[in-house]
């Protein structure tokens, strides 16, 4: 309904509507579409510091369902990082911003979301380089199982060689 409203009223570029949006995938635990939403809303209002917050948040958000999932490969972990360093940074600047008075954020509040964000940071390492072996791992059992194919073939080969030769 909301995306009717902004495509048919707004031509998709009111920040308020396209607010709602994102607080609708926030509570359907959309966090991908959740964070779109919130950074296509700040390019429209970009002076809505509670927009950039409510993006920072997403982020923090998506990057820790990355992290708690069973199985993830090294991309996800990788952009579960991307995505956290760039929470940190938007956190940073509406901490600089806080400073200033130009918003009604508790600098409290900002500051524990960005160490928060930091200790994922240093779990989310941790989770990339086991990822990353697991995948050194596997390409070496694959490298290997091919060798053996190749050495099979050749062997095989060899042999009807050998036969056509007899």
């Amino acid at each position: 309904m909301y995306q009717n409203c902004l495509r048919k009223f707004y031509h998709n570029t009111d920040s308020q509507i396209l607010l709602y949006v994102a607080r609708t995938h926030n509570e359907a635990e959309q966090w991908q579409e959740c964070k779109k939403t919130l950074l296509r809303a700040n390019h429209f209002a970009p002076s809505n510091y509670t927009l950039r917050f409510d993006a920072g948040v997403a982020m923090q958000k998506l990057s820790t369902s990355i992290l708690q999932k069973d199985k993830r490969t090294a991309d996800e972990v990788r952009s579960a990082v991307t995505e956290l360093e760039n929470a940190v940074r938007m956190f940073s600047q509406l901490f600089a911003a806080s400073n200033l008075l130009l918003h009604g954020f508790d600098e409290k509040k900002i500051n524990t979301h960005v160490e928060y964000c930091k200790h994922l940071l240093e779990a989310a390492k941790v989770h990339r380089e086991a990822v990353e072996h697991e995948e050194w791992q596997s390409r070496q059992k694959q490298e290997a199982t091919r060798q053996l194919a190749l050495a099979e073939e050749v062997r095989r080969k060899a042999e009807e060689q050998r036969k056509y030769l007899l």
